[in-house]
């Protein structure tokens, strides 16, 4: 099995009886960490949008054994009744409290501020063609202070990679899968993140919701503005700026809508 973005070996495994497994294994140092985070994770939370652990072995290369959810549906596409399902089960997170075995959200927040990396050099975001040099110099003052703003603070369970790859919907239950990125925070950061990957998936735009996150959506738009000119230079970064490029393409209309900012042109 190929999808998904780290570079963890993963496995269905069938048995005589008929039964089934998934099984991620690590293969080298982020993966070790990762899987050893995830199991965490599995081993803290029983919860139905969680799928079950059913084995875990540590050691040079861990290895975690989950229940098999690869005859459900994994979008896209959407149906409006599972994008529904998502904010349900957003919900459901937003109301469970975390302590100190997780690291907080807000000890992230340099890397929400990339629209004042961009304003010390704005070449990089320039070249990717998304806006102009005179929309970018009038606008920045105004996303710099609403990056600025953002609340990553609290103590609800936050997945922060909440993507089609990661949520598969199995009869009645909406599961959420790949929690090495846990942390505890402001749960609205999971909505603002999904729903840029959703809109390019064929779903609604993210401003058709009533989400009023202005510092949390900038901030996410600064993130993907200043990561997606970031040279590729680790295994499988080609994808990953690929992907926050384009996310990026939608950050900047909803964040030019939530801060009333004019369209960029792009001359």
């Amino acid at each position: 099995i190929n999808k998904g973005y780290t570079q963890a070996e993963r496995y269905v495994m069938r048995f005589e009886n008929g039964t089934s497994t998934f099984v991620k294994v690590a293969t080298e140092k982020d993966t070790i960490k990762w899987l050893r985070d995830e199991h965490k994770v599995y081993s803290l939370f029983k919860a139905e949008y969680i799928p079950q652990i059913l084995g875990w072995e540590d050691g040079e290369f861990p290895l975690l054994i989950l229940e098999d959810l690869s005859a459900g549906h994994w979008p896209p596409p959407w149906t409006p009744d599972q994008i529904q399902k998502v904010f349900d089960t957003l919900k459901k997170l937003e109301a469970v409290k975390i302590g100190g075995d997780f690291c907080s959200l807000s000890h992230f927040k340099k890397e929400f501020s990339g629209w004042e990396k961009i304003s010390k050099d704005p070449s990089g975001f320039l070249g990717l063609g998304l806006a102009s040099q005179e929309w970018l110099q009038k606008a920045l003052p105004v996303l710099i202070k609403a990056e600025s703003e953002v609340n990553l603070e609290g103590d609800s369970l936050v997945h922060t990679d909440i993507r089609s790859d990661n949520v598969c919907f199995l009869g009645e239950k909406t599961y959420f899968i790949d929690w090495n990125w846990t942390v505890k925070g402001n749960p609205k950061f999971d909505v603002v993140a999904w729903l840029p990957s959703l809109y390019t998936e064929g779903g609604p735009t993210p401003w058709s919701f009533d989400i009023k996150e202005q510092e949390l959506i900038s901030g996410l738009a600064g993130f993907h503005a200043f990561s997606a000119y970031q040279p590729a230079n680790f295994k499988g970064a080609e994808a990953i700026r690929a992907l926050q490029l384009k996310f990026l393409k939608v950050y900047i209309p909803w964040v030019v809508k939530v801060l009333d900012l004019p369209g960029p042109d792009c001359k």
